[in-house]
């Protein structure tokens, strides 16, 4: 037996597709926006602070939830693109205080070979992400063509380069809302000190991810693995950049190796200059986000719930 447990909704949105590939071996416990915001009426989901099955191995995705279990020997679905911090933060790919995982489940072989590294007695395995796979199958619609999406990360310590980039670009949003048909997200943790700021400049607010995915034909965000996952599914990414982004560091991925994954804007001014490259989609900065893309998902076939779902079971039988 196997059970999963999500705290919030994007966390669930991970592991929903692998729990239904295990065809639910055990119990799915969940809390918080995990049980609010999606429909998780497949999932069966039993409310709970945090599992209370401590002989049970759990199937967790993020460090919050790891840190919630008693016992040793758990699975970690990797939520993000693989994004590190020089201070290998325990909260992403490679960092401390995961020695309770026994597997990780991970969308590149980077991030595998990361995990490997730090943990030498976990095992690693690369299936991609399980999230996208109804849009990489071609399940989910991929945009109408017009809608702009816009996004925010919320002020994370860990790093400069992981704080929002809203304050810089607050004047651009209104706007903006006058010239596209444009819908606005935010990090979980940010998203509801978003909305009325939304709200007031004409834009739609979006609190869940796979509506951005099936309706904007763009996607602007600062910092986020949101970027890759709407990369991955063939259409153009904007990025912001923030003053206080130093660009003499180097943390790898969005700062500052695959940056150009999309178009890069650093001021507001210019943003709806920058909206509007990304939308023609040059052939040269589609080849680019394609090559970037294949380096962050070791496959966007839409079989990686069934991947991970065979390496957690071969798991259970070992």
């Amino acid at each position: 037996m196997i059970d999963a447990f999500a705290s919030e909704g994007h966390y669930a949105a991970h592991l929903q597709p692998i729990w239904e590939e295990l065809q639910g071996r055990g119990t799915f416990w969940a809390c918080g926006t995990a049980l609010d915001r999606l429909d998780l009426a497949r999932l069966d989901p039993r409310p709970c602070r945090r599992p209370t099955a401590d002989d049970r191995r759990v199937v967790v995705a993020s460090y919050r939830d790891l840190w919630m279990l008693q016992g040793t020997g758990h699975v970690l679905v990797e939520h993000g693109a693989g994004q590190t911090y020089s201070n290998r933060s325990a909260s992403y790919s490679g960092g401390h205080g995961r020695e309770a995982v026994g597997l990780f489940v991970c969308p590149s072989e980077c991030v595998a070979d990361r995990n490997r590294r730090r943990y030498p007695g976990a095992l690693a395995a690369a299936v991609g992400v399980p999230a996208l796979d109804a849009w990489h199958r071609g399940d989910r619609p991929l945009g109408d063509g017009s809608t702009v999406a816009v996004s925010f990360h919320w002020n994370a310590t860990v790093a400069p380069e992981a704080r929002s980039a809203y304050p810089h670009f607050r004047s651009a949003l209104m706007a903006l809302a006058g010239q596209y048909r444009v819908i606005g997200h935010g990090h979980p943790r940010v998203f509801e000190q978003l909305r009325p700021i939304y709200e007031r400049c004409g834009i739609e607010p979006v609190a869940d991810f796979s509506k951005v995915l099936d309706r904007a034909a763009v996607y602007v965000c600062d910092n986020s693995s949101t970027i890759f996952e709407f990369a991955s599914t063939g259409r153009p990414v904007v990025l912001l950049n923030a003053p206080w982004y130093r660009r003499d560091v180097e943390h790898g991925l969005r700062f500052w190796e695959m940056a150009d994954v999309g178009v890069q804007v650093n001021e507001p001014e210019d943003l709806a200059a920058g909206i509007a490259w990304a939308l023609e989609d040059e052939p040269r900065i589609a080849e680019r986000r394609a090559a970037i893309v294949q380096q962050v998902y070791v496959a966007t076939d839409g079989k990686a719930a069934r991947r991970a779902a065979e390496v957690i079971e071969a798991l259970e039988r070992s």
